[in-house]
């Protein structure tokens, strides 16, 4: 059972009252201000941790495995940037060396 703040109000009151102030403020702060079935006991805390270490494992396992994918994909995408890359460029030295054909053979048709 848990008590009110208004009933805890009273019951303070009372013991400063019966045993004295420092006697009073004492007895309250001994008192659990909560109901025992909302206290965490240390076994409760050990499972807490056990199912927390648990579950962080998990993640880690996942997130280690995401950046695996992760990394494939960005090595995937690196190949293709370069041979895209690649063939532009081997595309660009072509359309340059045939127009630099064309301007010669039209210098020297006219000239």
């Amino acid at each position: 059972m848990s008590l009110t703040e208004s009933e805890r109000h009273q019951l303070i009151e009372w013991f400063r009252q019966q045993m004295g102030p420092e006697r009073g403020e004492l007895m309250m702060k001994a008192i659990v201000p909560v109901g025992w079935g909302d206290i965490a006991t240390n076994r409760d805390l050990r499972d807490l941790e056990g199912r927390l270490n648990g579950e962080m494992r998990v993640l880690a396992l996942e997130l280690r495995s995401e950046m695996t994918e992760l990394r494939a994909e960005m090595h995937i995408g690196m190949a293709n940037l370069r041979t895209d890359f690649a063939n532009g460029m081997r595309m660009q030295t072509f359309a340059i060396l045939g127009g630099g054909s064309v301007l010669a053979a039209l210098a020297q048709l006219i000239g």
